[in-house]
């Protein structure tokens, strides 16, 4: 009986691999082309961007990003609407990506995401995808941080060179990896200020561009002189993106950057198991991306401006407390 039992048990777990296997077979990989075909389709849908950046081939996951980046620029919406698609969309692509991508997967944002976007998509990634403590289970010395931050800056200001407003790109660069810091090592900022190429800029990051941004010491949060010295548009109103953008939540895709940029494996420091293939794979990654509302004027359902069903209230969750810029 307990021989039949077994065989029971070895012929569930043959089949059970058989459709595993099987279902693995039919998520093909697709080309650039077929992928960017999907672009209408998925563009304001994060769990299908995320889905179908995990069937393009990592060699192709930065300039299928690109697409989605230009894209979304054409969109008609408001300056939030538009900035809340740029931050679901670039989260959930991070989310699909392969590992080994993610630091040029950000690097790419940080180059075709509009200035204006900027001023929210630095405090989104700062505060969630890639901060230092939102995995509980990892800790990072502040060399470890710095290190790594700095590798992923260098990527960051390379990819830069050839965007518009290069220094200012890189300058909110720097804000989004100090933010992620929680204020440690204290001297971050000024550490990643100094690769922006441009002189003149490089100093007003350090001296006026972060500490605004950041709301230092008795500085209010403001993003004024460096869209002024970037000739750009007003930011976008940041409570209203956070109300149309998902919680801030759940990326915790650092242990990512550190397999991707860190070389720390045999040092005392041990980050535990770094994630492997594809980032969306992560088992802390749990979250489901909200799709964007069909009722917004960025969706291309919304044709005849219908009105939106009343619906109920419901409780925001409690964020975890993250770097501000503030000390104590």
């Amino acid at each position: 009986m307990k021989k039949l039992n077994v065989m029971k048990i070895a012929c569930t777990a043959i089949v059970f691999a058989a459709a595993v296997g099987s279902a693995l077979a039919d998520a093909k990989e697709v080309s650039l082309a077929e992928a960017s075909a999907k672009l209408a389709e998925v563009i304001d849908k994060p769990a299908q961007i995320t889905e179908l950046m995990k069937t393009i081939n990592p060699s192709n996951q930065v300039e299928f990003l690109s697409k989605l980046n230009a894209a979304i620029a054409e969109v008609s919406a408001s300056a939030e609407e538009k900035t809340a698609l740029f931050i679901d969309a670039n989260r959930a692509a991070f989310r699909g990506a392969a590992s080994e991508v993610l630091p040029d997967m950000i690097a790419e944002s940080f180059a075709t995401i509009p200035v204006e976007s900027l001023t929210a998509f630095n405090e989104v990634v700062g505060e969630s995808v890639i901060n230092r403590s939102a995995d509980p289970s990892k800790s990072y010395s502040d060399a470890t941080f710095a290190d790594i931050a700095s590798k992923l800056m260098d990527k960051i200001v390379e990819r830069n060179a050839s965007s518009d407003n290069a220094s200012v790109r890189d300058a909110f660069a720097a804000m989004a990896l100090v933010r992620a810091s929680n204020g440690s090592p204290a001297d971050l900022a000024s550490t990643l200020a100094d690769k922006i190429p441009d002189a003149k800029a490089a100093e007003l990051a350090k001296s006026e561009w972060i500490p605004d941004g950041l709301g230092q010491g008795e500085r209010a949060k403001n993003y004024d002189g460096i869209l002024g010295y970037a000739d750009a548009g007003s930011a976008p109103s940041g409570d209203v993106v956070v109300r149309l953008t998902a919680p801030m939540t759940g990326d915790m895709m650092f242990a990512s950057l550190n397999g991707s940029l860190g070389d720390f494996s045999s040092t005392a420091e041990n980050f535990g198991d770094i994630s492997k293939g594809r980032i969306g794979d992560d088992a802390h990654l749990n979250r489901v991306p909200r799709e964007f509302s069909p009722y917004s004027k960025a969706s291309k359902e919304n044709r005849r401006g219908e009105t939106p069903p009343s619906e109920p209230q419901q409780d925001t969750p409690s964020e975890p407390h993250y770097y501000d810029g503030q000390e104590g």
